[in-house]
């Protein structure tokens, strides 16, 4: 009976993990997802403008990026853009734990 008892807390642990980790992974990659289409079709763009909209992108996605982490450069048909945030994972119940991400895409278009 105990056994089972300590099975199944840790079996509940380690959902609860895989679930916060899980989301925050998520946010990631939606976030890379989304800044590597922005750079795509950003041919006409500035890099002002551009990292504005990453900055949109981050703030609609619960992402907190800094502005002062964020570079963007694009000249010469090639856009790049490279933003390093940290987020606190609640691995375990009242254990968090902050992780650094960070995003690099680089675009090259030809004409």
């Amino acid at each position: 009976m105990i056994k089972t008892i300590i099975k199944l807390a840790i079996a509940g642990l380690a959902l609860f993990s895989l679930y916060h980790v899980g989301i925050v992974y998520w946010d990631h990659y939606q976030f890379q997802d989304s800044v590597q289409e922005l750079a795509q079709f950003a041919e006409n763009e500035t890099a002002d403008q551009i990292r504005v909209k990453v900055i949109d992108l981050a703030s609609a996605r619960d992402i907190p990026l800094d502005p002062g982490d964020l570079t963007v450069t694009h000249a010469n048909h090639k856009t790049e853009v490279t933003a390093t945030y940290s987020r606190e994972v609640l691995v375990l119940p009242r254990y968090p734990k902050v992780w650094d991400f960070t995003v690099h895409v680089v675009v090259v278009t030809l004409h």
